[in-house]
């Protein structure tokens, strides 16, 4: 119905939104890289011309998906993050086979999966076979730098410090923790706005109620048998687990890959800026659905509309809220700003004032 079609359309503007302002997005792009841009910014386009692809492997279909993975190629510049790429990918080919199990051949389906996977390696092979025989010819002695030695272990407890579970349910990274010269010889967080921001109880709360809605959507996800939700649930809980570091129990699931799989630590020391725009997209999409699933349960249970829109008035308000330091101007980070000179604009400014009719000399005169 046109009504469902609607909602459906809203709750695509709050996944958006909070994709866009949650925390660990503002943390990626307080100080920008322009790779995580990229990342960030492609990220669902990527996934749905590869869900599309799958689907209906059209001209029109394969035109995209080659188009929109040959724009992202520059996310490669740190190749860790292609490899969170490939996970995803290899997430959603998983769950196509097992769940078109019953509409297509078994022929039918490799047939789609070898031609998405012929196309990532045809776009990336020309840095991917370099990459892979460098690493292989070259791993130990890049994991015996001196650089690597000194820094490694720090890193790791750098990414530890924010890896209990608080700390990834509400997207917080060691990025908050990063200080930089302020003025007359003193050092201050780089975030101090946000640092502060993030103490207040009300922002503890929204951002906890989130986490509550997502956490609730995964589950719903499974019991209802979504199955096109399944890779998105998947993602979710898959990057949780990576980035809680620090969490009882849980912390296993990373610990048992970087004692048993080679040069894990070494690939994906930094494990806050690898996964956490993943992570977000996940974390945007298990929400939505969480909400939708609210909504209905209003709706069936309350016959009233007024409680529906309430709902996802708050919610949406809630997310702008907790993004409240970006209305201030604390996006990205002032001090790398590039401020235009006032001479700049003063020159202009005089100029205006002077006779139209008179000529400017040009010092030193040409001979």
């Amino acid at each position: 119905s046109k009504q469902h079609d609607l909602w459906n359309r809203w709750y695509a503007l709050l996944a958006a939104v909070f994709y866009m302002f949650n925390l660990g997005t503002i943390q990626m792009f307080y100080t920008p890289l322009e790779l995580f841009v990229i990342h960030f910014a492609l990220l669902p386009w990527l996934i749905l011309v590869l869900t599309n692809v799958l689907k209906e492997p059209s001209k029109l279909n394969i035109f995209w998906f080659f188009l929109v993975n040959f724009l992202a190629i520059s996310q490669a510049h740190v190749p860790s993050i292609f490899m969170v790429y490939s996970v995803m990918v290899l997430l959603f080919l998983i769950n196509f086979i097992w769940q078109s199990r019953t509409q297509l051949s078994l022929k039918q389906r490799l047939s789609r999966i070898g031609l998405v996977l012929s196309l990532l390696f045809a776009l990336n092979s020309f840095w991917g076979i370099p990459y892979i025989y460098s690493t292989w010819s070259n791993a130990k002695t890049i994991t015996g730098s001196k650089i690597n030695q000194l820094s490694n272990h720090e890193v790791f407890l750098r990414n530890k410090a924010y890896g209990d579970f608080n700390s990834v349910a509400l997207l917080r990274g060691f990025s908050l923790n990063y200080y930089d010269y302020v003025s007359n010889g003193k050092n201050d967080l780089m975030m101090r706005p946000w640092v502060d921001f993030l103490k207040l109880p009300l922002i503890t709360i929204l951002a906890s109620m989130f986490f509550i809605i997502a956490l609730s959507g995964v589950g719903l996800v499974f019991y209802k048998k979504n199955k096109r939700l399944y890779p998105f649930a998947a993602i979710f809980v898959l990057f949780f687990l990576l980035l809680g570091i620090d969490i009882p129990v849980l912390s296993l699931f990373s610990w048992l890959l970087r004692t048993f799989i080679p040069y894990y630590s070494e690939v994906f020391r930094f494990t806050f800026t690898k996964f956490i725009i993943v992570y977000a997209f996940s974390y945007s999409v298990v929400l939505a659905y969480g909400l939708s699933c609210l909504v209905i349960f209003l709706h069936k249970n309350l016959k009233r509309s007024q409680f529906m829109y309430g709902v996802y008035i708050f919610l949406l308000c809630s997310i702008l809220v907790t993004a409240y330091p970006v209305w201030q101007g604390d996006f990205i980070y002032r001090r790398i700003r590039v401020v235009i000179p006032q001479a700049y604009f003063q020159l202009f400014n005089f100029f205006n004032h002077q006779n139209p009719s008179e000529r400017i000399a040009i010092l030193p005169s040409p001979t």
